[in-house]
């Protein structure tokens, strides 16, 4: 049977197996750049909207722009969570070569996140009557909740598309969501230029504008991915997994049991930043500028370092597939080496050029003199929040999820959030108090997962039968 070119990249990864770990390196690097790239341009729709509502000197907007980004950003990680086991399950069984296997696991894990992201959209629209119990300025809300109203309705969009690349990203092909990521990017400035601005013609709407935007251009990387997949020849190994019999309880049922606790382990930790983003705005929108100015920073470098955490679960649930005891441990290794280097480069980054990054998304010193003062402590994080990234990408590529999920519960609202609340509100040091605390929480969490993994990958035991020969 031809499997493609997913199939040439499986057996090429199975044959390098046991080479030396530079081998281990490139092979992550293949995998997590087409990652990173998509994960990086995703993250990017919120930038462009950061920067060039920005540019309108409009802090309320700005603010506006936090307030409805950090909160639906907590509806995006649970449903992201629930999509994202996937890559491992269809990277294991597809180093067994369980081709029904995998076909069952996409039209169920199609069916399941499409009802999640509509039950999503659903609770988030019920729930915006109750916004005026937030405590947010009433003006920084007259413009958050219309924009607040159109991203809701993006986020079908947003796992259609997750379906497709998840799967895609199990069979070792991560760059069509790169691809497809890039270009609905391209889209959203494209049409910020528009709508935000008034050019060309059209009306000038503001924060509302990249509202439509953001909305029209995930629906058009949900469909791309589906087009991608049903016209590509990649895809014609696979278009005979929609039929009723791959609809299956227990796989349905598998999808779940995983996912569920992973979209907590995302709930739990991005639930932290945008409750801290809560207790920002409680200091005022010039505070709540500059946290969101600089939280967008962090969660490019997160998302990156997030890339290659998919690379890894991706690895080490081949090998898992594989019964490889020994290359589980490298690859894990290897994932954990590469992302200290580069959260360590991020972090001399952020340091250095405190005082400058700011200043290219406001023109206003109280809110860039801030931001600086939050970008020490986001470096002085980077290594942790890297680590702990690939911590859970290496035990999801392990199927395992609950230990996971209660370090993250652990490290976040029991150690970051009450913590923040009192650094920041009570010995009131202001936004400072509360990221000094979300890098304790960060650092509880990165230790934890080493530890875990190492531990687990560690005692793993396979018959002979098993073994990899």
């Amino acid at each position: 049977m031809n499997l493609n070119s997913s199939s040439l990249l499986a057996e090429n990864l199975n044959k390098t197996r046991d080479r030396d770990p530079g081998a281990q390196t490139w092979i992550i690097l293949q995998l997590a750049i087409p990652v990173v790239l998509s994960q990086v341009s995703h993250t990017l729709v919120g930038l462009a909207d950061t920067i060039m509502v920005g540019q309108t000197g409009n802090v309320t907007a700005l603010a506006a722009s936090a307030l409805a980004n950090n909160i639906f950003s907590l509806s995006i990680v649970f449903a992201l969570g629930i999509s994202y086991v996937l890559t491992p399950k269809i990277s294991e069984y597809f180093a067994q070569k369980e081709i029904l296997t995998c076909k069952s696991l996409l039209v169920n894990s199609l069916l399941n996140n499409m009802i999640w992201g509509v039950l999503i959209s659903l609770v988030l629209g019920l729930l915006l009557p109750f916004s005026v119990f937030l405590e947010q300025p009433e003006k920084v809300l007259d413009q958050a909740l219309p924009f607040f109203k159109l991203q809701i309705w993006s986020l079908p969009g947003i796992m259609l598309f997750q379906t497709f690349r998840q799967f895609y990203d199990g069979l070792g092909n991560t760059k069509p969501g790169m691809v497809v990521s890039i270009a609905a990017n391209l889209l959203n400035v494209f049409m910020n230029y528009l709508l935000i601005f008034g050019n060309w013609g059209c009306t000038e709407m503001g924060l509302y504008g990249a509202g439509i935007s953001n909305l029209i251009a995930r629906w058009v990387m949900g469909f791309g991915m589906a087009g991608y997949f049903y016209f590509s020849q990649s895809g014609s190994l696979w278009k005979d997994s929609f039929q009723l019999s791959n609809i299956r309880y227990s796989t349905f049922l598998l999808l779940n049991k995983l996912g569920m606790p992973v979209a907590f382990q995302f709930l739990f930790e991005v639930g932290a930043f945008s409750f801290t983003a809560l207790l920002v705005g409680r200091m005022g929108e010039s505070a709540l500028a500059s946290h969101q100015i600089v939280i967008t920073l962090a969660s490019i470098t997160y998302m990156m370092a997030s890339g290659l955490s998919s690379a890894a679960s991706i690895r080490v649930g081949h090998f898992f597939g594989l019964k490889d005891k020994k290359m589980i441990l490298l690859s894990g290794i290897r994932s954990f080496q590469m992302v200290s280097v580069f959260m360590f480069c991020t972090a001399i980054l952020f340091l250095f050029f405190r005082n400058d990054i700011p200043m290219m998304f406001i023109q206003n010193r109280m809110v860039a003199d801030t931001g600086a003062e939050l970008l020490i402590i986001a470096g002085f994080f980077q290594l942790s929040d890297g680590i702990q990234v690939i911590g859970l990408g290496c035990l999801r590529g392990l199927s395992d999820v609950l230990i996971p999920t209660l370090i993250t519960m652990f490290a976040y609202w029991v150690v970051a959030i009450p913590f923040g609340y009192y650094l920041g509100l009570t010995l009131h040091m202001g936004p400072a108090g509360t990221w000094w605390a979300l890098c304790a929480g960060l650092s509880v969490s990165a230790i934890f997962m080493f530890i875990r993994f190492l531990s687990l990958s560690k005692s793993l035991v396979f018959s002979e039968h098993d073994a990899p020969k």
